[in-house]
């Protein structure tokens, strides 16, 4: 199989924002593994793990990358950039999925973690910020009264 038939997509952000969740509804239908999900102060996810995603991006291997969030005190970002480096040679991630809650417009640390994965080289393609992308999870908390998904959507960038 030609390694161009495989996209790596790096799920990243902050304790709590529904990285894993986010995961578990764009997995393939034949994946039987699910990501570990749930309410926990210091975050479920604690190390990098892999799963198949539904074809997208012209490519019928995707594979979504689960981190440990941003701000578990269990995980420091210093390991987790070590285990994303351990893991990942430059230019193998295809893009990036930044989460952040839609009922908080701030991007938060998730940002600027994202900002050191590509300054690292572990993103690729020529123009490697096109390769990250924001999205808003936890919509179903969203006061619809206040139109905070509508901000979301439209003011942060």
């Amino acid at each position: 199989m030609a390694a161009s038939s495989r996209k790596f997509l790096l799920v990243v952000g902050q304790s709590g924002d529904g990285k894993s969740t986010l995961i578990n509804n764009l997995l393939h239908p034949s994946e039987k593994a699910r990501a570990e999900t749930g309410l926990c102060n210091e975050g479920v996810t604690k190390k990098i793990s892999m799963y198949r995603a539904k074809p997208c991006m012209n490519s019928e291997f995707v594979f979504l990358v689960d981190t440990p969030g941003v701000g578990d005190q269990t995980v420091p970002v210093t390991e987790l950039i070590s285990q994303l480096e351990d893991e990942f040679q430059l230019n193998t991630i295809d893009g990036v999925l930044v989460t952040s809650r839609a009922d908080d417009s701030r991007t938060g640390l998730g940002a600027n973690i994202v900002k050191m994965i590509v300054d690292k080289g572990i993103v690729g393609g020529s123009d490697k910020w096109d390769n990250v992308i924001l999205v808003g999870t936890r919509s179903d908390k969203c006061d619809d009264d206040s139109g905070e998904k509508e901000y979301f959507m439209s003011e942060t960038r």
